[in-house]
């Protein structure tokens, strides 16, 4: 997997305090390809990332899949500001589908998978509740407490 495959991934939401327009870019190849020990996968590290992302923003609800256009997308929820990521080509994201599989401890390729994610990323633990009906349906995720 090349970094050419990757372009950037950005978060447009409201700022809570001072209601503006908030648009920040997180260069995916960076994230992918950066030189940390956490974990030689790329898909791994890219899922990782945007577990770590949402739950830094406080989302109360982390949704990955397919949207009302058809589209696949990743989107959370914080406060009552829907919060969409500029989608990754969709090979990646059905791979960090699969891996949040694997990291809620789900046997590869049974549904529906009902788990739970508590790993350690970047000095933190990212917890969360993973729940998804079949491999054509949204994978949901909500934060543990």
């Amino acid at each position: 997997m090349s970094a050419a495959v990757f372009d950037t991934a950005a978060v447009r939401k409201t700022h809570a305090r001072t209601g503006r327009r908030v648009h920040f870019e997180l260069t995916v190849s960076q994230a992918l390809f950066s030189r940390r020990p956490m974990s030689d996968d790329p898909i791994r590290r890219f899922t990782l990332l945007v577990l770590h992302q949402a739950q830094e923003d406080h989302a109360t609800r982390l949704v990955i899949g397919p949207t009302c256009r058809g589209e696949m997308a990743i989107r959370y929820r914080v406060g009552d500001q829907l919060c969409e990521m500029s989608p990754p080509p969709a090979h990646v994201i059905s791979a960090a589908i699969a891996e949040i599989g694997r990291l809620a401890g789900s046997p590869e390729g049974r549904f529906p998978i009902k788990g739970s994610i508590d790993v350690a990323y970047s000095g933190h633990r990212l917890k969360w509740r993973v729940a998804m009906a079949s491999k054509d349906a949204e994978c949901i995720l909500t934060p543990v407490q």
